[in-house]
């Protein structure tokens, strides 16, 4: 374990640990100290100049004596016993020449800029600038918008050269696209010649960027950051369970960011989880749940589908026919609607099969240079659907099986439990064997060939939507909240299956998953 340090902050004592910048250890502690080219993840640059401080050292007397020139914090080490001030009149004054030199080029466009609200340029000209600057508008240098990846934008010109994103593709995607071409006022980011931020971790450079140098394109020009709403959230694109942010505007989400986690994703995520939202507002959502009555699909409630769907089942849910009727548990869904579904399905007999979702997944795991890891399963929950499995007494058929235990005839009636829209976990051929079931329930979030040939369809909700827990590939158990209402008359999942397995207990969520917890012995 780290040896601690003590040191004085202006009036304040912090701890650090030893060998923790300056910078970091106020950071940590809950206070500021102005910066640009310092990320926590990336190695220090040291060129911003705006996080420079006083410190002072005791003697061998014990004296505080101060250091004449100023040092930058971020490279600066903790020392025991050291000061450290951040309010005096010499650092205010150099911060006033800081500001006003990384503004000397930069356009006035902050009301078209899509960092405005979040941009450290703007907070810190507020706080610690000067109201004018000396610089004529007409002299300043003008550089041109260019395209440096199929989803980044990089305006040059709003650029203060932190070389954030020079040192992301260095350190920690790996492909050193990006680099500080020219000298002096003409230096400039950009890609080498022939390359582009194209690699599967490209929009960390946007998040990367403290200014409005970088951005999205997706998201460019969509909405004012003033107006999203942020839910915490877990990405569902495969099972490393990367914690997010989840930015979203009247009923729509508009992008998602890292959050970070040390022990998870750490400030990152990749590329198919950040844009892939799409499918939450695509045209093919259901609605409404259906039931087929005479070949043709009718709206209805999700009380009337849940009531039309057990009374298909009804003969199925006898001990001589319970074998013929399977359950299949999706591994996109959360923890508590698998639990749930698994335990109605053994309510009813124990005897009713219990079949395991297809997981599909790469063949390896792909990290990259700075140890960011895309994991190779591209589903959320396969550990949590596993263990509850186990606790149910464990899947009875793989999903392969199933098929031919349909076709046989062995399986007459079937639960779907879907919800991977992002996978076509359920080719034509497999809708043709599962069709031939007596009984075929689905629940499900988009139209699509099997949802099409069910007899009773209940329409789901989007990860998004709804409150859950998945377990990732580290066994990590993490929840998370609904950042929005599920459309139409559909409801979460959750919601519906509380209604088929306990119709006369009102949900809780934090009660159900203590229960749930307890059971599974989680604790």
């Amino acid at each position: 374990m780290a040896k601690k340090l003590t040191f004085k902050f202006n009036d304040l004592t912090l701890e650090a640990d030893e060998g923790q910048s300056v910078l970091q250890a106020v950071l940590d502690a809950g206070h500021e100290i102005p910066h640009y080219c310092y990320h926590p993840a990336l190695s220090v640059a040291g060129s911003c100049r705006l996080c420079a401080v006083e410190v002072g050292y005791p003697d061998k007397a014990g004296e505080i004596q101060m250091t004449k020139p100023l040092v930058m914090s971020c490279q600066t080490p903790v020392r025991d016993g050291m000061v450290v001030l951040s309010q005096t009149d010499r650092v205010k004054e150099h911060r006033r020449s800081v500001m006003e030199l990384l503004l000397i080029n930069h356009p006035l466009d902050c009301p078209v800029c899509d960092q405005a609200g979040e941009c450290y340029l703007q907070d810190y000209s507020f706080r610690y600038g000067q109201a004018g600057g000396r610089f004529e508008m007409d002299d300043k240098i003008k550089q041109s918008l260019k395209e440096v990846g199929e989803n980044i934008l990089l305006y040059s010109d709003r650029c203060i050269l932190c070389t954030r994103c020079v040192r992301f593709t260095r350190e920690i995607s790996g492909g050193a696209e990006l680099a500080v071409v020219n000298r002096g006022n003409k230096a400039e980011i950009d890609v080498f010649p022939g390359r582009g931020v194209n690699d599967k971790l490209a929009g960390n450079v946007v998040n990367a960027c403290p200014v409005g140098a970088l951005l999205d394109k997706q998201f460019l020009f969509k909405q004012r950051v003033w107006f999203l709403n942020e839910t915490e959230s877990i990405c569902p694109r495969c099972s490393r369970g990367c914690n997010i942010t989840i930015c979203h505007n009247k009923g729509v989400i508009w992008r998602l960011i890292p959050r970070r986690n040390d022990r998870v994703n750490g400030h990152w995520i990749c590329d198919e989880g950040r844009y892939g939202f799409k499918f939450v507002h695509a045209d093919q959502r259901l609605q409404t749940c259906k039931v087929n009555q005479n070949g043709k699909a009718k709206e209805c409630t999700p009380d009337q589908a849940l009531r039309q769907a057990l009374t298909m089942l009804k003969p199925y849910c006898e001990d001589e026919n319970a074998s013929k009727l399977a359950v299949l548990l999706s591994p996109a869904a959360t923890c508590e609607e698998q639990y749930l579904l698994a335990q109605w399905a053994r309510e009813i007999s124990p005897d009713v099969t219990l079949v395991a979702g297809p997981v599909f997944q790469s063949e390896n795991d792909e990290t990259f240079k700075g140890g960011f890891t895309i994991s190779a399963e591209k589903v959320p929950n396969r550990r949590g659907l596993q263990k509850i499995l186990e606790h149910f007494g464990g899947a009875q058929l793989t999903y392969e099986q199933l098929q031919q235990s349909v076709n046989d005839g062995n399986v007459e009636a079937l639960w779907i439990q879907a919800g991977l829209p992002w996978l076509n976990w359920c080719p034509s051929e497999s809708v043709e064997n599962l069709r031939k079931a007596k009984v075929l329930i689905v629940q499900d979030i988009l139209t699509s060939a099997l949802t099409e040939s069910a007899d009773v369809v209940l329409a789901g909700a989007a990860w998004a939507e709804k409150c859950g827990s998945f377990i990732n590939d580290q066994d990590r158990l993490q929840s998370f909240a609904a950042a929005l209402e599920p459309p139409g008359q559909t409801r979460s999942d959750l919601d519906l299956l509380w209604n088929l397995a306990k119709p006369k207990e009102s949900l809780n969520i934090d009660t159900f998953r203590a229960e749930m917890a307890d059971a599974l012995e989680w604790r």
